[in-house]
């Protein structure tokens, strides 16, 4: 008497393998999802986006390019600063507070050197970068994805 395909005890052993490979798959999908859609969204396999738009909104900055700053610049809180008719850099103001951040102190004065960079998942998820500005203190910034793309959002 010969035994079939499905009656050996390796091929037993096999498709209980296969079922748990699916069922353990189906189950990990389901608990890593939400996280699996943020990496998506804030698109976790570039990490080094963020320190690039900060890097272009300074470069931007230092040479007076107030279109392209604006365009990697995504704040309602920050309005451009004007300096004798040109464009100078962003001003935060309102209830009592009023701080500039012109782009002379902002950008250092070599080359752009982020000191830190990274993506927050929690949440809607977030970034931060830090450049030392003209003095080589640490300005931080916060940028958020805005229709696909990082945007600064936050000057601190």
């Amino acid at each position: 008497m010969s035994a079939t395909r499905g009656d050996s005890p390796a091929a037993k052993i096999a498709v209980g393998v296969v079922g748990l490979l699916v069922g353990g798959g189906i189950i990990a999908f389901g608990w890593f999802r939400e996280d699996a859609d943020r990496f998506v969204k804030l698109r976790g396999w570039d990490a080094g986006a963020p320190t690039r738009v900060v890097t272009q909104f300074l470069e931007a900055g230092k040479a007076g390019d107030q279109a392209r700053a604006e365009s990697l610049f995504d704040s309602e809180f920050h309005k451009p600063l004007m300096k004798d008719g040109k464009f100078a850099g962003y001003v935060l103001s309102g209830r009592g507070m009023h701080r500039e951040h012109p782009f002379s102190v902002l950008a250092p004065t070599g080359p752009i050197k982020p000191v830190e960079s990274k993506i927050f998942y929690e949440g809607d998820g977030y970034a931060r970068v830090g450049v030392p500005d003209s003095k080589g203190v640490p300005v931080y910034y916060r940028l958020e994805m805005r229709d696909g793309a990082w945007k600064i959002t936050y000057i601190d």
